[in-house]
């Protein structure tokens, strides 16, 4: 039975890449077709709005669901590694988030 939970959290996880990568690069498929913009839209909308706020995005919750019970360790998220938001103050004294792009190479060493 670990087997199928272990194949339905690979399943979820290129599902979730898939996403990401149509969050990321889904222009592209709009410029091919203008009609995709009203579904790529609301995908960054989601997608830039789950990692401003810090939260976890409900597949993530799902696939580490799956490891569990296939008895892995759960996966950390898919983007924060390569973009991360770094605080600053502004003249106010309220907080202004900006996000730096980091390489993977980066991330490793």
């Amino acid at each position: 039975m670990r087997s199928g939970y272990r194949a339905l959290a690979g399943l979820v996880f290129v599902a979730h890449a898939g996403f990401v990568l149509f969050v990321v690069a889904g222009i592209l498929a709009v410029l091919w077709r203008p009609w995709l913009a009203w579904l790529h839209m609301p995908c960054v909308i989601w997608g830039a709005g789950i990692e401003c706020i810090g939260g976890t995005c409900p597949l993530t919750r799902l696939e580490n669901r799956f490891r569990r019970a296939a008895g892995e360790p759960e996966a950390t998220t898919s983007v924060a590694p390569w973009i991360q938001p770094s605080g600053r103050e502004s003249s106010r004294g309220l907080e202004r988030r900006s996000w730096s792009a980091t390489s993977p190479s980066t991330v490793i060493s």
